[in-house]
């Protein structure tokens, strides 16, 4: 049957010969959909006229759903016996079929000699296991199925089967499947009692994401939730940046509190102090203000940890960054000072937090803090206990970032090879598929560092092997790394345009940590392309951005960037006006000293050359020079010429222009 399905190269072909980057965001999620059919692929080209362009894969199935359901109802579900398609229809509410479960819903005894025929004769169902045997219906089959189940019965039928599939699967300790086909089937009170039962599975278990995604469910069906989870769920906003909706709830829960008083009540104490203690560790992250902090920070759990469950749950602050700079914990990379930051674990070391996985990510927060001001050898320490807790609560929000730093530290000191050790590890620690895309990412930049740009590319490519394209083409660390490799390629314009699209990302979601890094791609984009004052413009923002958090390694890294930061620094030194005085010069001192290439360029001098190119970018004749070093005019000529060979120029006036740019004038 693979055989016989389109790939993506076949689909992009089947509806145009050239296919752009906008066309393949739209066609991977229809070929992920229609699982290759062809049939199925044709009826959507019917439908659309071949049109998809400015239409979103939803927008085409939709307009292709009535063909599909048809084809599926006139020329497969209606020419089977009465008691197939009964089968068909009422086990089409589940997401895989298991024999067992399918005969609570139908009472077929024979459901794995049915599904077993099935496969046989290819009627859109696999197997996904074989033992025990699990199978599956194919995607659009499926969701055909289900329209037609809903046509013929009666809404009373159709919530009976659901509750008693939900039910036969949450006997068997499926919770997760219980719960969605409970929700499916619109039975949002055994829903809620089963999200209350399991909560602390759920979260040990890494079920974090469908949690939050269970709530929303809930609540856009105006069901009341209960306060217990509705503290939690906003944790887990808060770790996907949904900070809107964060806030929102955060604010109704503040007006229940003044109206029912729900904090003090013994049935919420567990995640009251959860909600008091992220309010307090935000306003810090926001303020600094430990002495107000301290009171949600230091807050003791007066009740008996054995009777509360909730206690127990491990919460994640961190669902997709690489970066802990870049989530809300991090301020989005309006870092404190280190001392700050030092009085936070301070605190939450006297306190029963101690334990907790947010003293870990603190650390980790830390340990990047330290590393972005070049104190590399204590960021290596704190790293190490960060990196420990994430182990510990197998958290690979936390876990994945310090080994990606810890990694970053070494490719700081030109050791490549244990860079790469590092990441290797770090991918033995995780079968989650986007992380170990994040690791590739990471490892591309770490060959891109080494000069080896082919090594880049290629383990760059592996990045959507293990990541859907259209949602790591949105990753700002993806399109970072991507830019950075158009550029050494010398594919100035779309590398640009990359850089552009990451800073507008960054400005829409203030996030410092990107607006910084796609300020200097873009400005040493600007500059290759001989565009010096948008160059120059955008460095000066990006030092801007820099100067008022105290950011320097995420400057001095970017060796592209250094002609460009010395031509600001001269253009500084001479301008008497206002231009760029925002940005203090000390600053700009401070990141040149890591500068080595122009002491190297200028090491190719002697003395006396260095002697004739002051005077000549002063704009001193040959006879002027040769009266003020004491030499005659035609050992001036001699000396030109060497320097003229060595910086690449034919003429005097070119000469002096080059001499003017790097000595200042």
């Amino acid at each position: 049957m693979g055989q016989l399905s389109f790939d993506l190269e076949e689909l992009q072909s089947f509806f145009s010969p050239v296919t752009n980057d906008e066309q393949k965001d739209v066609l991977k999620p229809l070929l992920k959909t229609t699982e290759g059919w062809i049939a199925g692929i044709q009826l959507i080209k019917l439908s659309t006229g071949g049109m998809i362009d400015n239409l979103s894969s939803e927008e085409i199935l939709a307009k292709a759903s009535s063909y599909i359901h048809e084809y599926f109802m006139q020329e497969i579900l209606l020419i089977l016996p009465q008691e197939l398609q009964d089968f068909l229809l009422r086990t089409s509410i589940l997401n895989y079929l298991e024999p067992s479960v399918c005969t609570s819903v139908t009472n077929e005894l024979n459901s794995l000699t049915i599904f077993s025929e099935l496969e046989k004769n290819c009627l859109f169902i696999e197997q996904v296991q074989a033992h025990p045997p699990v199978y599956r219906y194919h995607t659009l089959f499926r969701h055909a199925l289900q329209v037609e189940f809903h046509r013929q019965q009666s809404y009373e039928m159709i919530a009976s089967i659901y509750y008693e599939v939900a039910t036969n699967l949450c006997q068997r300790e499926d919770y997760v499947a219980a719960i969605e086909l409970a929700l499916n089937g619109e039975l949002y009170e055994l829903a809620h009692e089963w999200i209350q039962k399991y909560l602390v599975e759920i979260f040990a278990e890494g079920h974090t994401l469908l949690f939050g995604q269970w709530i929303q469910k809930l609540r856009n069906a105006q069901f009341p939730v209960d306060i217990n989870l509705l503290v939690l769920y906003i944790t887990t906003l808060f770790s996907t940046h949904e900070m809107d909706q964060a806030k929102k709830i955060t604010e109704e829960l503040l007006f229940k509190q003044n109206k029912l008083k729900w904090i003090d009540g013994f049935q919420f104490i567990a995640v009251s102090k959860i909600f008091e203690i992220m309010n307090a560790y935000i306003g810090y992250m926001e303020d600094g203000d430990l002495e107000k902090a301290k009171v949600g920070l230091q807050t003791r759990v007066n009740v008996r940890k054995n009777k509360s469950s909730l206690y127990h749950i491990s919460l994640k602050y961190n669902q997709f960054e690489p970066r802990i700079l870049r989530t809300f914990v991090g301020a989005r990379g309006k870092f404190l000072p280190v001392g700050k930051m030092e009085e936070l674990i301070h605190v939450l070391n006297e306190s029963e937090i101690k334990e907790r996985n947010i003293t870990g990510v603190t650390y980790g927060l830390l340990a990047e803090i330290l590393y972005e001001i070049n104190d590399l050898d204590r960021a290596g320490k704190e790293l190490e206990i960060g990196l420990q807790y994430g182990l510990r609560f197998q958290d690979p929000g936390l876990f994945i970032p310090m080994y990606l730093l810890k990694a970053r530290i070494y490719m700081t000191k030109k050791q490549f090879e244990e860079a790469h050790m590092v990441l290797i590890e770090a991918m033995k620690e995780t079968d989650k598929p986007y992380w170990v895309g994040m690791l590739y990412i990471m490892k591309a930049q770490s060959y891109l560092l080494e000069g080896n740009i082919s090594y880049a590319q290629q383990e760059f490519f592996r990045v959507t092997d293990f990541i859907n394209y259209r949602i790591a083409s949105r990753n700002p660390f993806y399109l970072l790394v991507q830019g950075k490799i158009l550029y050494a390629n010398n594919q100035l314009e779309e590398a640009l345009q990359i850089a552009i699209r990451l800073k507008e990302g960054a400005i829409q979601e203030k996030q410092i940590v990107t607006l910084i890094e796609a300020g200097l791609l873009e400005a040493i984009c600007h500059f290759s392309l001989g565009k010096e004052d948008f160059a120059l413009t955008g460095l000066h923002a990006a030092l801007e951005h820099g100067v008022l958090y105290g950011y320097y390694r995420t400057f001095i890294e970017e060796d592209s960037i250094w002609p460009l930061l010395n031509k600001y620094w001269r253009i500084r030194q001479h301008s008497k006006g206002d231009t760029f005085k925002s940005v203090p010069l000390a600053y700009v001192n401070k990141l040149l000293q890591n500068d080595s290439s122009e002491d190297e360029f200028f090491a190719n001098f002697t003395a006396r050359e260095k002697d004739v190119l002051q005077l000549l970018a002063e704009g001193a004749s040959n006879n002027e020079i040769a009266h003020q070093l004491q030499l005659t005019e035609g050992t001036i000529r001699v000396y030109l010429t060497e320097i003229y060979s060595k910086i690449g120029v034919r003429s005097r006036t070119k000469a002096i222009l080059w001499a003017k740019e790097w000595l200042g004038f």
